[in-house]
C-alpha cells in the first residue's frame, strides 16, 4: 500500500549541531564579509553523521540542506541522494566543513545574503561540496517578530492534504464554469465500485447503474511489468470481488484516496476495459472524451513510472519553507534560510512530471477538467481555471506567469471557445489551436506507436461533433491544403522515425520528433483530386 505514514514535523526548529552553526556564524551577520575572509565552520564529523541527521526529518536546516543534496542530484528522494554519497566513502572518517561566503546579490536596504556550502576539504583551498543553501539577515526593525509553529504532515496522503484537496475542488465545483461538467452526462461502461461493506476489496459494475453518482478516473503510466487486467474469462469474478492485495500499487493508492474524499466510483482502464484480442479495446478506447471528462477529477500519479510504485508517499515539507531565526537580542526573526522552490517551471509542476510525456496521458490531461497530481513533494491542483499546490494553495492567486506553450487543459478551453467557423477569423484560431495539439502530442512517447492515432481520439472526438468535421490519419479534410503543409520541427538529437500505421503524407508516419502544423489558411473545396481516402466511420480510426 502507500509508503508513509501521517507523521508532523514543526518549522524553524533546529538540532543541536545546526543550532551550534547558527551561533557561530550571528557574530558576521550584521556586516559583509571582508574579502577573502570567509567563515569556515567544523560542522559533522564525517559523512554518515551528516546522513544521519537530514534522514531525521526534524531539524529544518537538514531538510533544507538535504532538499539541496536531492536537487542538485536531480533525484527525487532524500534516500536516493544519500545512495549517490557513496564516493565518499574512503572519507568515513574526513570531517565536513561549512564556509560562508558573501553572495553575488550583496546587501542592500538593511538586508544581506550570503552562500553557505557543506562539504570536504578539498585542497586546504577549497570544497568538494555536498550541499549548500542561502542564509539572509535583516538589521533590526525589519525581521518579523512573530511565526505561526504550525505542523506539516509528512505524508502526502494525509488528513491535512485531503482537507486542502476538499477546499479546491469546493471552491472549482462551485466557482469555476468552465470546469462543469457536461449536463448530459454519461457514465462510463464500467466502474468500480469501492463501497463493499467491511472490507477494502472491490468489485466490477456497469456504469448504467450508478445514476447520477460522481466518479473519479485514473491516469498513470503502465509500464513493463505486469499487473492485475480485466480479462473475458474473470468477468464474473470482477463482478463478485476483487481482493485488495491484488490491485498494483497505483491502483491500492487511487482507491485509498477516493475513500479520502467519499468517493464511492473509480474508473481504471486496466481494470474497467476488456483486455486481451477479445476485449472492447478498440470500443472503449473512442470513449475517451466522456469517461475524463465526466469524471469528478482525475487522480494522476504524476511521478510512477510503473505500477509497481505507490504515489502516496513520505516527503520533507521542512525543505521548501524558509526556516526563520531568532534573534534574542533584538526580538526578531532576523535570518532565515531560504528554503528550496516548492515548484518551478523545470521541476515538481503539471507539464514536466514523468507522466507528461506519455501519449495517452496527453488527451487524459486534456480532457480532465480536474486533475489531481500526486509526485514526489505533495499534491497539485489544476483544473481549467487554477492551478494550485500545498504549498502556494490560493486559487485566486495566478501560480506562474504563462509559459511559451499553453498547458493542456488552457488548449482544452482555447478549443472549447471557438464557435462559428464561418468566421474566418475563427477558423484561423481553430487551425492555429490544433497545430499547437498535434505539436505538444508529437512531444510525447508511446510504449505501441501503433497506439498513436487511437490516442488522440478523444480531442479529435470534440471537433468532429462540434464543427461536424472529418479527418484521415489526423488531417482534417475541411482544411486538407493547410494541414498537408505540417513539418518537422529541427532538432539535432530528434531525427524521427517512418511509421507504417499512416501515408508519408500524414504527420502520424513519423514519430520521435516534434511536428508543427502551417500556420497559414486557404479558400477552397475539396475536390475529388484531393480525396484521399475514404471516409471512416471514427476519424481517427
Amino acid at each position: 500500500m502507500s509508503t508513509g505514514s501521517e507523521t508532523n514535523v514543526v518549522p524553524h526548529r533546529l538540532c543541536r549541531r545546526c543550532d551550534y552553526v547558527v551561533e557561530e556564524l550571528r557574530p558576521s551577520l550584521s556586516t559583509k564579509l571582508e574579502s577573502g575572509h570567509d567563515r569556515l565552520l567544523y560542522y559533522y564529523p564525517n559523512v554518515q553523521t551528516f546522513i544521519n541527521n537530514i534522514l531525521r526529518d526534524r531539524c529544518h536546516l537538514c531538510a533544507i540542506l538535504a532538499g539541496w543534496l536531492v536537487k542538485s542530484q536531480r533525484v527525487n528522494t532524500v534516500e536516493e541522494a544519500v545512495e549517490n554519497l557513496d564516493k565518499y566513502s574512503d572519507k568515513a572518517a574526513t570531517p565536513l566543513y561549512m564556509i560562508m561566503k558573501n553572495s553575488s546579490m550583496g546587501s542592500r536596504d538593511g538586508w544581506q545574503e550570503f552562500d553557505l556550502f557543506v562539504g570536504h576539504d578539498k585542497d586546504g583551498r577549497s570544497l568538494d561540496v555536498v550541499s549548500r543553501t542561502i542564509l539572509n539577515h535583516f538589521k533590526r526593525g525589519i525581521g518579523k517578530t512573530d511565526v505561526a509553529p504550525e505542523e506539516l504532515s509528512t505524508f502526502t496522503g494525509s488528513h491535512l492534504s485531503y482537507a486542502s484537496i476538499k477546499k479546491w475542488l469546493h471552491i472549482c465545483s462551485t466557482e469555476h464554469p468552465g470546469c462543469r461538467g457536461s449536463l448530459k452526462r454519461r457514465a462510463p461502461t464500467r466502474l468500480l465500485d469501492l463501497g463493499m461493506e467491511k472490507t477494502k476489496d472491490v468489485r466490477l459494475v456497469a456504469g448504467s447503474t450508478i445514476g447520477q453518482a460522481s466518479y473519479v478516473a485514473l491516469s498513470y503510466c503502465w509500464g513493463t511489468v505486469p499487473q492485475l487486467m480485466l480479462l473475458l474469462e474473470r468477468y464474473s469474478e470482477f463482478q463478485t470481488q476483487i481482493p485488495f492485495e491484488s490491485l498494483s500499487k497505483v491502483a491500492q493508492d487511487a482507491t485509498v484516496v477516493c475513500r479520502n474524499m467519499s468517493v464511492r466510483y473509480l474508473w481504471i482502464d486496466a481494470l474497467c476495459i476488456i483486455q486481451g484480442p477479445d476485449g472492447d479495446f478498440q470500443q472503449e478506447a473512442a470513449r475517451m472524451e466522456d469517461v475524463y471528462a465526466n469524471a469528478l477529477f482525475t487522480i494522476t500519479a504524476a511521478a510512477c513510472t510503473d505500477t509497481t510504485q505507490p504515489f502516496l508517499l513520505r516527503r520533507n515539507p521542512l525543505s521548501w519553507i524558509d526556516c526563520q531565526i531568532f534573534d534574542n537580542e533584538s526580538g526578531e526573526y532576523s535570518s532565515y534560510f531560504e528554503g528550496i522552490p516548492y515548484c518551478d517551471r523545470d521541476d515538481n509542476v503539471p507539464g514536466v512530471f514523468a507522466l507528461d510525456s506519455r501519449g495517452w496521458c496527453f488527451q487524459e490531461q486534456f480532457l480532465s477538467p480536474r486533475s489531481l497530481y500526486f509526485g514526489t513533494k505533495g499534491v497539485h491542483w489544476e483544473c481549467r481555471e487554477s492551478l494550485v499546490c500545498e504549498h502556494l494553495p490560493d486559487m485566486t492567486v495566478q501560480h506562474f506567469a504563462d509559459g511559451p506553450n499553453p498547458s493542456r487543459k488552457k488548449l482544452y478551453t482555447k478549443l472549447a471557445s471557438l464557435d462559428d467557423l464561418s468566421d474566418p477569423a475563427t477558423n484561423y484560431k481553430l487551425r492555429e489551436t490544433w497545430g499547437e495539439i498535434i505539436q505538444q502530442y508529437s512531444e510525447t512517447r508511446l510504449t505501441h506507436r501503433s497506439d498513436k492515432l487511437v490516442a488522440l481520439a478523444g480531442i479529435a472526438s470534440i471537433i468532429e461533433t462540434k464543427f461536424d468535421m472529418r479527418s484521415s490519419f489526423g488531417l482534417w479534410l475541411e482544411m486538407i491544403i493547410d494541414e498537408l503543409l505540417w513539418f518537422r520541427c529541427l532538432d539535432k538529437d530528434a531525427t524521427g522515425v517512418r511509421l507504417d500505421i499512416a501515408p508519408t503524407w500524414s504527420w502520424i508516419s513519423l514519430a520521435d520528433c516534434i511536428i508543427s502544423g502551417a500556420n497559414t489558411l486557404h479558400d477552397g473545396e475539396i475536390g475529388e483530386e484531393h480525396r484521399l481516402v475514404d471516409e471512416t466511420k471514427h476519424p481517427f480510426d
